[in-house]
Formats: C-alpha cells, structure tokens, sequence
C-alpha cells in the first residue's frame, strides 16, 4: 500500500530535505507540496493526501491556525507537526485538534520514518524531546 503525501513547509531547503529523505522509500508518494497556510488548505481539499507533514509556522496562516479546518476539509488525513516549537502549550493545541505526530526541526530527519510508520499504522508519534 502507498500513502500519499502533502509536504507542507515554507522553507524551500526543508521540503527538498523530505523529499530527498522519501524519495527511495516504498510505500509513500509525495503528490504536493504548499508554503503558506492559504495553500495548505487549497491542497488539502483538492488532494485529500493520506499524511500532511506541516510546518507550524508559515505566511498567511499558521500551521496552529488551520488545524481544525484541515480536518473538516479531509477528515482522513493524518497531520504530522514539523516545527521548532517545542513548548507545551504548541504540542497540546496540535495534540487536542487531532494532531499524529510532533517532530522538532532539529531531529526530523531522523524521527520523520518512524513517525510516519506508526502514523499510518493509527498510532501518535512524538519525538523523544516533544513527549
């Protein structure tokens, strides 16, 4: 089975690093990206991806933001916080709009696999530091 993939993230070098990290695993398929809140909704509703990867912190409407319309758009889709946020009042709002899965910048390219394996198997990933 493949899951679909939204990269969501308004750093060029970030979305290319997920990419680059994606691009010879089996069973994910990135079908977009978008770099500020406004798009993130566009392309959620327009592609209904299996996992969002969104970033906290992007122009015209924070990741934070637009959690709970994402889940009205594609009720699905499991969303995966990439941010350098690690204070506790940001990973509870994610957690209580639904959020699977919290990664810190700092160790994404190690955490995002593994969080993506127990998303889409149903279960919550939070990163060593976040939990």
């Amino acid at each position: 089975m493949s899951y679909t993939i939204l990269i969501a993230d308004d750093h060029d070098i970030i979305r290319e690093g997920i990419k680059n990290i994606l691009r010879h695993q089996d069973g994910y398929e990135i079908v977009g990206e978008a770099v500020d809140g406004e798009e993130v909704l566009t392309k959620v509703k327009e592609l209904k991806p299996d996992v969002l990867l969104l970033d906290m912190n992007m122009p015209k409407r924070s990741g934070l933001e637009i959690l709970d319309e994402i889940k009205v758009l594609s009720r699905d889709t499991r969303i995966i916080i990439i941010s350098v946020h690690k204070a506790d009042a940001y990973v509870l709002r994610a957690i209580k709009s639904g959020v699977r899965g919290y990664l810190n910048k700092e160790n994404a390219a190690d955490d995002l696999l593994p969080a993506l394996r127990k998303v889409t198997a149903g279960q919550v990933y939070l990163a060593g530091e976040v939990s």
